[in-house]
């Protein structure tokens, strides 16, 4: 396979819910910019998405009074999704700092990631529903 195929493959979009789950549900966000938490630069943030409780996934949504669309998220509740997952998952930070410090190019990442991963466990969640 060439390399430009090889590039091609990689970049393919990956539809399957499950797939998505699985390659964007945790991971480990290298930061553009470091965010300072007890002392120290933070340069990358661990998270899952799949550790978060359901009352962390209510207070995600809660985060922003002004969304009304249960089937969207608003960048303010992917912010406060990510937050949450990241904690879960990097020790010496917690959910404040990464809100209120978390530089604009790490931000964009970080809500591409939970709104992702909001949408793949929506339409996952529908093969679990049956009408019997």
């Amino acid at each position: 396979m060439s390399e430009e195929a090889k590039k091609e493959a990689q970049q393919a979009v990956i539809t399957d819910a499950a797939e998505q789950i699985r390659k964007f549900g945790h991971g480990k966000l290298t930061l553009a910019a470091p965010i300072r938490a007890g002392g120290k630069d933070v340069t990358e943030l661990n998270y899952d998405f799949t550790k978060l409780s359901g009352l962390d996934f209510v207070e995600a949504m809660d985060a922003d009074p002004k969304a009304v669309n249960l089937f969207r998220l608003s960048a303010r509740q992917a912010m406060e999704m990510f937050a949450r997952a990241a904690t879960k998952e990097t020790e010496g930070i917690d959910a404040t700092d990464i809100r209120e410090r978390m530089g604009a190019q790490d931000a964009m990442k970080a809500t591409q990631l939970a709104t992702v991963f909001f949408a793949a466990a929506n339409r996952a969640g529908n093969d679990r529903i049956s009408n019997e």
